[in-house]
C-alpha cells in the first residue's frame, strides 16, 4: 500500500514498482481515471486487464464500480491487482483480493502521514457505508497488507519517508506495525530502522539485508 498526500508521487511510485513485475504476469489495473497506462507498454507488460470505473447513466443504469472490477479481476485470474486509488467502498474488496494468496497487489491511499493510514481506512469504510466492525476491518488489513510505503515531498523533490511492515493486531485492535525504514531527523528521507519479520522471504527473492546490519544512527553517520 502506497500512501502520501496530494502530489507526493503515489501513482509514479506505483508505476515504478509495477515495472519490476515479470512481463508475462497477468495484471489487472482498476482506476477511477486511467493514470497508470500499463496496457500502453506491451514491451514491459504483455498481459494487462485495464479496467475503469463508469458512472451510471441518466436512468441510473450501466454503472461499473470498483468493487465489480475487483471481482472481475479475480474471476479472470489476474495474478496481481493494482488499484489506482482506494477512496471508499472498494477498500474491503481490495483487502480481500490482497488476502487471496496471489503474487501480490498494489494500491494507493491518500494519507498525510504514515500514522494516519489505519484511521483513513476506517474513514473510507464508514463514509462508504461498509457495515464492518473496526476490529474486523483492522484484522483483515493486518493479514492482507504486507508493507506501507509512505511518500513525502518538499517542493519538487518527492521521496520515500517511511516503510512500515504491517502485521496482524496484537495488543490493540489496530494492526501491529514494524518500522522498517523511518524518517531521518535531518532530511526526512527513509533510513533503515528495524529488520522486517519477513526478511528471510525478501532475501530469497534477492533483497540485500545489509542495510539492517547496523542501527539507523550508524547508517546516518557513515560518510
Amino acid at each position: 500500500m502506497i500512501t502520501g498526500g496530494m502530489a507526493a508521487g503515489k501513482t509514479t511510485m506505483l508505476r515504478a514498482l509495477a515495472g519490476e513485475f515479470d512481463p508475462d504476469e497477468r495484471i489487472a489495473t482498476v482506476e477511477h481515471d486511467y493514470e497508470l497506462f500499463l496496457h500502453k507498454f506491451p514491451d514491459k507488460h504483455r498481459d494487462v486487464l485495464a479496467m475503469q470505473v463508469r458512472e451510471a447513466n441518466a436512468e441510473g443504469a450501466g454503472a461499473v464500480t470498483m468493487t465489480t472490477c475487483i471481482k472481475d479481476a479475480l474471476w479472470m485470474n489476474a495474478r496481481r491487482i493494482i488499484i489506482g486509488e482506494v477512496r471508499g467502498e472498494e477498500l474491503l474488496p481490495m483487502l480481500e483480493a490482497m488476502n487471496t494468496g496471489g503474487d501480490g497487489s498494489l494500491c494507493t491511499l491518500h494519507a498525510d502521514s504514515a500514522g494516519q493510514v489505519f484511521t483513513r481506512m476506517l474513514v473510507c469504510a464508514e463514509t462508504s457505508g461498509l457495515s464492518i466492525p473496526p476490529a474486523s476491518l483492522f484484522r483483515i488489513a493486518g493479514m492482507a497488507v504486507d508493507f506501507i510505503v509512505h511518500l513525502d515531498h518538499r517542493g519538487k523533490q518527492r521521496y520515500v519517508s517511511q516503510i512500515s511492515e504491517v502485521l496482524p493486531p496484537a495488543d490493540t485492535i489496530k494492526p501491529a506495525v514494524n518500522q522498517v525504514f523511518q524518517p531521518d531527523h535531518q532530511n526526512n528521507r527513509a533510513i533503515p530502522c528495524t529488520a522486517p519479520q519477513c526478511l528471510p522471504d525478501l532475501e530469497a527473492a534477492g533483497y540485500d539485508p545489509a542495510p539492517f546490519a547496523a542501527t539507523a544512527w550508524e547508517q546516518v553517520r557513515q560518510p
